[in-house]
């Protein structure tokens, strides 16, 4: 399985990526004392995908679930160590107290900069690698059932060494994917978003093209959609396409990162808690909105929601990507999925 940050460089790598209102007082506060189980992500049952498993125990520090890595070839190598590591400080609160951590692959003898290409690298090593598609995307959990080498990826796509402004932003989508690297899900897509976001996938960018396909598929054929065959083409978007992983492919791909879980049958059975709007693993409100210029809540693809009050999403909790980072609540999923004693 594969998550995407999807269209990350489309959309975030503009100033309307967050717009100018970030008045985030209607925010709820994080409740560290209601997080037992909030978080949506991979099953705690090791059989095909699971969290990655615990390498060494020692009596002093406990357990140690190392996520090793290495960096594909030689531009990976002297570009990407920076903000590789700078994702990795985000997440340094929830390492210091889980079994979690990110390391260079052993035969790499320490390098921060290990190539994959030593030829001693392990099957079952991350392999950062420079994404041919301009998309940052990665891996989600341990792959349990492959001793495939480099089947684990975390791909970084758009990055321009010369454009040292945009930085935080790719900073903070790799820090989003590593949370997928070890096992988290997205916090919009839980089973029970709609208590808490209102999703629009009317301001996704796509829209109209979708509208446009679904029309002519139903003049040609209802069979083609046939929960859609007493609809019009915009309620059969908004009503069916929008929420099915089985027509979101081919009418509207841009809201397959959307899909609640109980429509995705590998992720259907997960538990999930409190909702977290300050997750690392939450799409801010405009990414990917077909109209980010809005002011918030026009052109939102996501709003959040407090009772009657309406509020503006970002990923890590942050208008500013450079201050945006992991939530309480993602540091106590990772203590329940890498749990530090024995």
């Amino acid at each position: 399985m594969v998550s995407t940050f999807f269209a990350l460089l489309s959309f975030l790598l503009t100033t309307s990526a967050y717009p100018t209102n970030n008045d985030t007082s209607t925010v709820p506060s994080d409740s560290t004392d209601t997080l037992a189980r909030r978080w949506y992500s991979v099953p705690e049952m090791r059989v095909t995908t699971g969290p990655w498993p615990v390498k060494s125990f020692d009596p002093v520090t406990g357990n140690h679930a190392p996520i090793v890595y290495c960096y594909e070839d030689a531009w990976e190598i002297g570009n990407f160590p920076p903000l590789v590591g700078q994702a990795f400080s985000k997440w340094r609160d929830a390492i210091n107290q889980s079994a979690l951590d990110f390391v260079p692959d052993p035969g790499c003898h320490g390098s921060l900069e290990c190539g994959c290409a030593t030829g001693f690298t392990q099957p079952d090593t991350l392999h950062i690698i420079r994404s041919t598609d301009g998309r940052t995307k990665a891996v989600v959990g341990y792959e349990y059932d492959s001793n495939q080498d480099g089947r684990h990826t975390l791909k970084i796509g758009g990055y321009d060494p010369k454009n040292q402004e945009d930085v935080p932003l790719y900073v903070l989508a790799i820090a989003h994917e590593l949370g997928h690297v070890a096992g988290l899900a997205h916090e919009h897509q839980r089973p029970d978003r709609d208590i808490d976001l209102r999703f629009d996938c009317s301001a996704l960018v796509g829209y109209t093209e979708g509208i446009t396909k679904i029309s002519r598929d139903m003049f040609d054929s209802v069979d083609n959609i046939p929960e859609c065959r007493h609809l019009t083409p915009e309620k059969c978007m908004l009503q069916v396409v929008c929420s099915s992983e089985h027509y979101v492919d081919t009418y509207m791909p841009s809201a397959f990162d959307y899909i609640t879980g109980d429509q995705i049958p590998t992720w259907d059975d997960f538990e999930t808690g409190l909702f977290d709007p300050k997750s690392i693993m939450i799409y801010s409100s405009y990414v990917n909105s077909n109209n980010p210029t809005g002011q918030f809540p026009t052109g939102a693809v996501l709003v959040g929601l407090d009772g009657d009050r309406e509020f503006q999403i970002y990923t890590g909790g942050d208008s500013d990507p450079a201050a945006a980072g992991i939530s309480d609540g993602d540091i106590e999923r990772i203590k329940q999925l890498y749990p530090k004693g024995i």
